[in-house]
């Protein structure tokens, strides 16, 4: 999924849930939200383990006054296993997950043109898993990426992060 460019008046710039939400192979970019709302690019209310994420990139997504942020949790829990996200997001409370990249530097193309394709020099390139297990059932990386290459590409390698392969 590509979730870019989206505006909202209320949180959740991205995405809002009160249910339970799976991003697999992701990118939600350039979000945006007014001045003191939460969530620049997601917003977590349900004490379920609301939002799993897995081999996805948030990225550049404005929230709460004019700050880059990503996900912000109200009630519930976030899974996050090989993700791209702002270091502003290191301080979540990740109940379960690991190998997630935390960085300031923007892996994209050309955000400002909505290219989310990833540079040939992020960290994000090659960095996911094949699957994972979320909730005792196995989610495996989409076989295509949003635009139908391969993933991952190489065969024998590891598939980027995102939705995406480079």
């Amino acid at each position: 999924s590509l979730i870019y460019r989206n505006e909202t008046l209320t949180d959740g710039g991205g995405l809002n849930t009160t249910g339970r939400l799976k991003l697999i192979n992701s990118t939600v970019a350039s979000t945006a939200i007014p001045s003191g709302r939460y969530g620049g690019a997601e917003v977590i209310a349900t004490g379920l383990d609301s939002l799993s994420l897995f081999n996805s990139v948030l990225y550049g997504n404005k929230g709460n006054w004019g700050h880059y942020n990503g996900i912000h949790i109200f009630d519930g829990k976030l899974v996050a296993y090989n993700n791209y996200l702002r270091t502003a997001n290191s301080s979540l409370k990740i109940e379960r997950g690991e190998d997630n990249i935390f960085s300031d530097e923007d892996p994209f193309v050309d955000s400002a043109n909505d290219d989310y394709r990833l540079v040939d020099t992020s960290p994000a390139l090659g960095a996911g898993l094949a699957s994972v297990d979320l909730d005792g059932e196995t989610f495996h990386a989409p076989s295509t990426d949003i635009v139908g290459n391969d993933r991952p590409t190489p065969d024998s390698s590891s598939p980027d992060l995102g939705a995406y392969e480079n």
